[in-house]
């Protein structure tokens, strides 16, 4: 009898883990910290990418500008949930003010189908769109989280911006 019980339990507990809870408007992403920093290719070379030549980004989420590009300014956004529970289709919508342009310029990411367990993101301007060195920094930016529908389920900005 116990065995049968604690047979029970073993499949409840298991399959309450193994829910899959997806983000509702209702229940929308909060970016809870975005660090903003200059890096280098060599940053992103790991050991094994270097002894195989095969690039292996681990468990990270990489979205670039110019995906063939690494060098260049990054923002890291950390979120309150795990990447795989965003909603399909989402995608960030990142808005810069660089020292190159008194306008802002926009970039939309796509969050990869296959998503990681994952709560950060890095988002990089590279090639083209950040020419410059570590010495600069965008002046000001805004990251907003977009679902499927055209939905907004998340924002942060800079201080900046909002002035």
């Amino acid at each position: 009898m116990r065995a049968l019980l604690l047979s029970f339990l073993s499949i409840c507990l298991i399959s309450c883990g193994t829910l899959s809870k997806q983000i509702t408007i209702e229940n929308s992403v909060i970016i809870e910290n975005i660090e903003p920093r200059y890096m280098q290719e060599s940053q992103f070379i790991s050991i094994r990418e270097y002894m195989t030549g095969i690039v292996n980004t681990g468990k990270k989420v990489i979205l670039r500008s110019d995906p063939a590009v690494r060098t260049g300014f990054y923002f890291v956004l950390t979120f309150d949930t795990k990447l795989h529970r965003f909603p399909p289709g989402c995608s960030i919508i990142g808005e810069f003010y660089t020292p190159h342009s008194s306008d802002p310029k926009t970039h939309r990411f796509i969050l990869p189908i296959q998503r990681k367990k994952t709560r950060e993101i890095l988002i990089g301007l590279t090639g083209e769109d950040w020419p410059l060195d570590d010495s600069s920094a965008p002046s000001a930016w805004q990251f907003l989280i977009q679902d499927a529908n055209g939905e907004i389920i998340g924002s942060k900005q800079s201080f900046l911006w909002s002035l």
